[in-house]
């Protein structure tokens, strides 16, 4: 009857509770709704301020550049050098304004200047002849507006009429990327800008779009005081929504903000309902104070019958069990112990519990521990391992566990005893089965390595023979040459004239012979002393004077265009090998050219790219295999004839680019083969975009 009237005054004390903390919530969520709408008001207001400023300040723009005398005189009297003076003005002055684009049009709405004619080629040109913008300036207005043209994209645009004595003979116009243009303010609220068919223009939320926009996802509240509060519902949450339509440009301009004000009148609710069970909890705490009293009288008992229950589990385990007094005498042990170490109940009473163990003073943790039984610093042992020893002098293993069993009215302790000969066994035995596949797995791995020093050994004697057929091969024919030169000359001894045209052939096998060893040694030793300022492009500029005899002989027609940065550029190294470079490259490429009956091409080109050097040279010689690109800087590895290479021109390329701590690859290009060599700068140059 007590414990129903008990819970009935719990569940009433409860009911309470929860109404209370959810009448809370309710009245905290309007207010903070309320305190939401006020500050989102005043981030639309601010957000929109913001806005109108980032769009109005190019609106002087076109009417600066109206009055440039440049200008006009390009729309009165075009020529080409004036147009690339105003497309070079208009391409700095867009830059430094951060617009998307600048442009001088005619009365026919044809583009007459152009500030991104760099980028302008192959590109559709728009329309503007039907513009807005265009059609308020040709009447002598300042046009402004939002014009998708063509290409469907939102672009704001601002206009200025140009007259030139009175008469209008143009339009400047200044085209600005509305969605960069907002990226770049520092607008903490999160808003979107919508035009009039609710398109959406610009967005700082990643995960809204027109379709989140439409009226499915709105949602309207009416608090009890009347106000309405409109909600948009995103990624399953919803966010507060107040959006106002601009009269200059029609466009809508929103700010969505996250309601976190029923999470905190949630949060608040949670807390008071905590208070109040807080407050049930301690009051439940005062009755069960009193009624703890009353039952300690029931617990002594209980203890009673508890030790006794304990003595009866002792003597019916399967594990060897004793108990200790506080001055760590056996008290008790249960039949497996007497078993076990051949020991009678009487004789082990009183005891102390070393007299079970081997060698006391090779465990000093666990001597350590005994003495510290009976005080407050004791800790429990677990699973120790130690050689116990029987009445009859033999021991054997036994993992060894201490622990309190209780500390009123009396303390006493437990030490569990288990035989672990058994495991012992099978570790030992385990330990020489690992020990065995230790051994077999230390040869087979010895036998690997072995076999490893010979495969290494067999592929360096593959290489030395690939290489060594190479070499006498190409020093075969000038020797055999030398030789037959040599019989001539001792039977035309009487006859100078002869002598002479054949000492002539004999200097130019020796030069071949030469041209073969130097390629071996410059293949060995290729760094040099110490490296220099070199401008590369003095180098490849002689490099192509030395080749010309070659190209020209080749009918090999070359191109070697250079940009300013890259003119003045200086890399760390030295002429020489910036010069052999691009001669084993070139040479290369007028031999893959060799056969082509088509017209013969050699392009080079030399540009500045992210503080690199980057160096185009590419032929129309109709490329390699895709499994041959990897190969191509391989020593001793040619695609040519077999007598027409060593295989060593773009292996030291290779080398040399790699000790001047730059990069060279190749690909397969517009029917030929392309190198691209990037080299690092000596000093910090002004970084310029590159092509691909």
């Amino acid at each position: 009857m007590v414990i129903k009237r008990s819970a009935i005054m719990v569940c009433c004390y409860l009911l309470l509770s929860i109404a209370l903390s959810w009448l809370s919530y309710f009245y905290l969520l309007e207010l903070g709704l309320e305190r939401s709408q006020q500050h989102n008001s005043s981030a639309l207001l601010n957000t929109i301020t913001d806005v109108r400023a980032a769009i109005n300040k190019y609106r002087a723009l076109p009417f600066i550049l109206s009055k440039q005398l440049d200008v006009r005189e390009l729309l009165a009297r075009p020529n080409l050098k004036n147009l690339h003076r105003v497309q070079r003005h208009l391409e700095q002055t867009n830059l430094i304004a951060g617009s998307a684009a600048l442009l001088i049009l005619d009365r026919s709405a044809n583009i007459a200047a152009y500030s991104n004619w760099r980028e302008s080629t192959g590109k559709k040109q728009l329309t503007y002849s039907h513009s807005p913008f265009f059609q308020q300036a040709i009447k002598g207005e300042h046009g402004s507006g939002v014009w998708l043209g063509d290409e469907q994209v939102p672009w704001f645009y601002f206009s200025a009429p140009i007259y030139h004595l009175n008469e209008l003979i143009g339009v400047v116009v200044i085209r600005i990327d509305v969605a960069k243009t907002l990226r770049e303010l520092a607008i903490r609220e999160s808003f979107f800008i919508a035009d009039e068919k609710d398109q959406l223009i610009f967005s700082n939320l990643p995960y809204l779009d027109a379709d989140n926009l439409s009226t499915a996802n709105l949602i309207t509240e009416t608090l009890t005081n009347g106000l309405q509060i409109n909600f948009l519902r995103l990624e399953q949450q919803n966010y507060l929504l107040q959006q106002v339509t601009l009269d200059d440009t029609g466009w809508k301009i929103g700010t969505v903000t996250l309601v976190k004000a029923a999470d905190r009148a949630l949060l608040s609710a949670i807390v008071l309902f905590g208070g109040f069970l807080l407050l049930g909890l301690l009051g439940m705490y005062l009755r069960e104070y009193r009624s703890k009293k009353r039952s300690q009288a029931q617990v002594v008992a209980a203890q009673l019958e508890s030790e006794a229950r304990g003595r009866y589990i002792i003597n019916t385990a399967q594990s060897g069990l004793v108990t200790l007094d506080t001055q760590g005498r056996i008290t008790f042990i249960n039949p497996l112990v007497m078993q076990q170490f051949g020991y009678s109940l009487e004789s082990l009473i009183e005891q102390p519990l070393t007299k079970l163990i081997a060698d006391i003073q090779g465990y000093p943790g666990l001597k350590q521990l005994l003495d510290s039984i009976g005080r407050e610093v004791f800790k429990p042992i677990t699973n120790l391992e130690v050689i116990a020893e029987r009445a009859d002098s033999s021991i054997f293993p036994v993992m060894l566990s201490i622990q309190q069993m209780r500390r009123q009215p009396r303390a006493e302790y437990l030490v569990t005893l288990i035989d672990i000969s058994k495991r012992k066994r099978l570790e030992q035995r385990l330990k020489e089965v690992n020990e065995s596949l230790e051994s077999k797995v230390l040869q087979r791995t010895q036998a690997l390595q072995e076999a490893q020093v010979e495969l290494i050994r067999s592929e360096k004697m593959a290489a030395l023979g690939k290489m060594s057929t190479a070499i006498v091969h190409e020093l075969n024919q000038p020797l055999t040459a030398f030789r037959n030169y040599l019989a001539i000359i001792d039977k035309v001894r009487t006859q100078p004239d002869a002598i002479a045209e054949r000492l002539v052939s004999l200097h130019h096998l020796v030069d071949n012979m030469a041209a073969i060893t130097r390629q071996l040694r410059m293949f060995a030793y290729s760094k040099p002393g110490s490296n220099q300022q070199v401008n590369l492009t003095s180098c490849i500029r002689s490099t192509l004077a030395i080749m010309q005899p070659a190209l020209v002989q080749a009918e090999v027609s070359w191109d070697f265009t250079v940009d300013k940065q890259a003119e003045a550029a200086k890399v760390s190294g030295d002429a020489a090998r910036f010069e052999q470079v691009v001669i084993n490259i070139i040479q290369n490429a007028i031999d893959a050219m060799s056969e082509n009956k088509r017209q013969k091409t050699l392009q080079l080109d030399l540009s500045v790219c992210n503080d690199q050097l980057l160096l185009k040279i590419a032929d129309n010689g109709g490329g390699v295999a895709i499994e041959q690109l990897s190969h191509l800087f391989d020593p001793f590895y040619t695609t040519k004839a077999i007598g027409l290479g060593l295989g060593l021109g773009l292996s030291i390329v290779k080398s040399i680019v790699t000790d001047l701590a730059g990069t060279i690859v190749a690909s397969n290009k517009n029917n030929g083969l392309e190198f691209r060599l990037n080299l690092p700068l000596y000093q910090s140059e002004e970084n310029s975009n590159c092509s691909s």
